[in-house]
């Protein structure tokens, strides 16, 4: 297995191998790119009856769709979680695999970048 860095990297985003969009440059660093939070989160609706988890189970059954304007906040509740959707879109070539990791800075809020499902 590879990782691409550098100018590896650059030149994947620069020719199109990797699509990321939108982007700006100073995303890019030396082995990764920074990806930032969108304006749209899924938030969890409050509900006492149980949602059976199965295989045809949609998460719009159990959450809602909140836009929240540039400048504003979300605020999260303790013992809340809410999903969080990325300003950029990814498409990868099939030989080409990514991996999504939190920064720390933010993990010491207590804010996880995710909780399973790294692997695109």
């Amino acid at each position: 297995m590879a990782i691409l860095i550098g100018d590896e990297l650059k030149n994947a985003i620069k020719t199109g191998l990797i699509k990321i969009e939108p982007l700006d440059e100073f995303q890019i660093g030396p082995g990764s790119v920074d990806l930032t939070l969108g304006n749209d989160f899924r938030i969890f609706k409050k509900q006492e009856d149980v949602y059976p988890i199965k295989d045809n189970s949609d998460f719009h059954d159990i959450t809602e769709l909140k836009h929240v304007d540039d400048g504003d906040c979300i605020v999260i509740h303790p013992g809340e979680m809410i999903l969080g959707i990325t300003k950029e879109k990814i498409t990868l070539p099939e030989d080409i695999a990514g991996r999504l990791e939190g920064r720390s800075r933010f993990a010491r809020f207590g804010l996880a970048v995710h909780v399973t499902a790294g692997f695109m």
